[in-house]
Parts: C-alpha cells; sequence; structure tokens
C-alpha cells in the first residue's frame, strides 16, 4: 500500500508542475497582453495631449499677432484723437 502511494505520488508530482508551469505560462501571455494594451493606450494619450498642447500654443500665438494689430490699430486711433485735441476739437476749416 506504502508503495502504491508512493508511486502514485512519483507519477503526479511531475504532473502537477507541469500544469503549474503551464497555467503561469498562460497568466505571464495575458499579463503582458494586458501590459502592452495599456501602454499603447497611455502612448496614445500623451500623443494627443501634446497634439492639444501644441495646438493651444499656436492658437496662444495667433492670439498674440492679433493683440498686436489691435494695439496698433489703437494706437493709431489715439494718435488721430491726439491731433484732433490738440487744435482744440476741430480744425479751423470745419
Amino acid at each position: 500500500m506504502r508503495l502504491k502511494i508512493k508511486n502514485l505520488l512519483i507519477t503526479i508530482i511531475p504532473s502537477l508542475i507541469v500544469i503549474g508551469m503551464i497555467i503561469g505560462l498562460i497568466y505571464l501571455l495575458i499579463d503582458n497582453t494586458r501590459l502592452e494594451f495599456v501602454n499603447f493606450m497611455t502612448e496614445y494619450r500623451i500623443e494627443q495631449k501634446e497634439k492639444d498642447i501644441n495646438t493651444a500654443k499656436q492658437e496662444i500665438r495667433d492670439l498674440k499677432g492679433d493683440l498686436v494689430e489691435w494695439q496698433n490699430t489703437a494706437n493709431g486711433y489715439k494718435f488721430q484723437l491726439d491731433l484732433i485735441n490738440k487744435d482744440n476739437g476741430w480744425s479751423e476749416d470745419e
């Protein structure tokens, strides 16, 4: 009886080890696939954020250009108003 149990254990233990290794390998493959997907999605989101940041930077540059243009226009109007006010409101021929 004891010999039968010993022989049974000798045949079962290697099988259990092999089954455990196969299950471990399957787990590692699944986990690796999951991590690859998470890594891909993270990189994709980072790229999207960088595109959004670059778009925002371009919009800021455009707005700065518009602001300079508006300031120049306002300074031109101010110069004209200063000329009018210098002549006490209106010139003599009007």
